[in-house]
């Protein structure tokens, strides 16, 4: 004779709320140990405090700035003249400060590109490694006048660093920089420091950054100078020619980092690299050994998929480390290696410190102007990469989010699910397709695709 179940052995129905992904992207985690909060895919969504939102889309802002691949772009900003600027791959640089199709040629004939520049009393001064420096004063673009104590040329510089108002130049082949016999003046008579006899390790200049840090008797700025080694030589003062003044603080190692200047970016009073093993917070040297600073990275919790892309593409040009003006995402681009989709993106939100992952952006460069964020695409187009933009030049944008799985609290109980209601807001028309699945694999319940337009209600 059949017998009644014991209480607790009675199914029971109970509702049950998931939260949203606002831990991110987890790629480093296994699928049965990720907390609620994670994603397993998060993919042009970007998580905020309660919330994930579908990442802004762009639009033209400005085109025929050559007729290939825009790869640099730099904002300057000297009082109040502001101007966006971009080098198209004809070797020309444009002001595309107004966008439209007919971008204002400010200097010809340039054998690169792909420029690094920094910003110094009123100018902004540019290298590529194949050309002469030159400097833009917010009109236009004039050639510096640079004479290496070595005689080498100057057309190999290819950094620019500016640090205590002296101006630092390298060319990233060798273990040499340049800084200027006077402070004030990025042009002149410029002295070797051969950092050769001072490194460990070996390997080329790769960056020069500034760091900052409290010496126990106030706020204190640091010269950092960045090896391919992944060692990472520090000192303190402003002046290399006097011993007195410019002393070393130490030399300290990092992973090495990809071989991009670009792969760098100024967060606070730390700055932020890309290496073999993630994005390190450059502060880290001070306080850890390398096999430390693994799992302090910045990147740590997409551990898995960044440094496998690193280990693809990392010698490939692309890589990127961009913050957005009003510091809410850092940006790392890469290159994937797919011709049919050559850039991606991964994206950190400091705030909270979640990732997620931007597709369909082909960005060569990124730059910002005026407090709005821009990017060089291909066929000589600049973008706007905006909120007001609810698509990606005419593109629908494509998000996907696939959640932690979750045991409700009770790892024993079998579960059966009669129902999912997801809740999103939406600002217009939305259409969604949802599945589910179970016990950490890969087959899919899939429920009917929906479409809505709601202007901003909530459903």
């Amino acid at each position: 004779m059949l017998q009644p179940l014991r209480q607790s052995q009675r199914p029971r129905t109970t509702n049950v709320a998931v939260p949203p992904p606002i831990g991110g992207l987890n790629t480093r985690d296994s699928v049965d140990a990720m907390a609620p909060e994670d994603a397993i895919l998060l993919d042009n969504f970007f998580p905020t405090t309660g919330k994930v939102t579908l990442r802004e889309g762009y639009a033209s802002h400005a085109t025929n700035v050559g007729s290939g691949d825009v790869k640099t772009l730099v904002e300057h900003h000297a009082g109040d003249t502001r101007k966006l600027l971009a080098i198209g791959s004809n070797g020309t640089l444009y002001d595309v400060t107004g966008g439209g199709s007919s971008p204002t040629s400010l200097k010809t004939g340039l054998n690169s590109a792909i420029a690094q520049t920094a910003e110094f009393d009123g100018k902004t001064i540019f290298v590529t490694g194949n050309d002469t420096p030159f400097t833009f004063d917010g009109s236009s673009a004039s050639d510096a006048s640079i004479t290496l104590s070595d005689s080498s040329s100057v057309s190999s510089l290819n950094g620019v660093h500016v640090f205590k108002n002296r101006v630092y130049y390298w060319r990233g082949t060798d273990q040499n920089f340049y800084y200027s016999a006077t402070v004030n003046t990025f042009q002149g008579n410029f002295t070797v420091f051969p950092l050769g006899r001072v490194a460990n390790f070996g390997g080329d200049l790769l960056m020069v950054t500034t760091l900052t840090q409290d010496g126990g008797e106030g706020i204190d700025d640091l010269i950092a100078f960045v090896m391919t080694s992944g060692e990472v030589i520090v000192y303190t003062g402003s002046d290399p020619s006097d011993a007195n003044n410019f002393s070393l603080v130490g030399t300290f190692r990092i992973a090495e980092p990809v071989p991009h200047v670009r792969a760098a970016i100024k967060l606070g009073g730390d700055v932020a690299v890309v290496t073999k093993e993630g994005i390190i917070a450059m502060s880290s040297v001070f306080r850890s050994a390398t096999i430390a600073q693994k799992a302090q990275a910045l990147s740590e919790k997409i551990r898995g998929s960044f440094i496998d892309q690193v280990a693809s593409t990392g010698d490939q040009f692309g890589w990127e480390l961009f913050l957005s003006p009003n510091g809410d995402k850092m940006i790392a681009n890469y290159p994937t290696g797919s011709t049919a989709a050559p850039y991606e993106q991964f994206v950190f939100n400091p705030v909270i410190g979640a990732w997620c992952r931007f597709t369909g952006i082909t960005a060569f460069a990124w730059g910002k102007y005026d407090g709005e964020v821009y990017f060089g695409g291909a066929s000589g187009t600049v973008y706007k990469f905006s909120k007001d933009s609810l698509s990606d030049a005419g593109n629908v944008i494509q998000a996907d989010c696939r959640t932690a799985f979750n045991y409700f609290g009770d790892r024993n109980r079998v579960k059966n699910f009669s129902y999912v209601q997801p809740f999103l807001e939406s600002e217009g028309t939305l259409t969604i397709s949802t599945a589910m699945s179970t016990d950490f694999n890969e087959r899919f319940v899939s429920f009917a695709t929906s479409t809505f337009d709601t202007s901003g209600a909530t459903w």
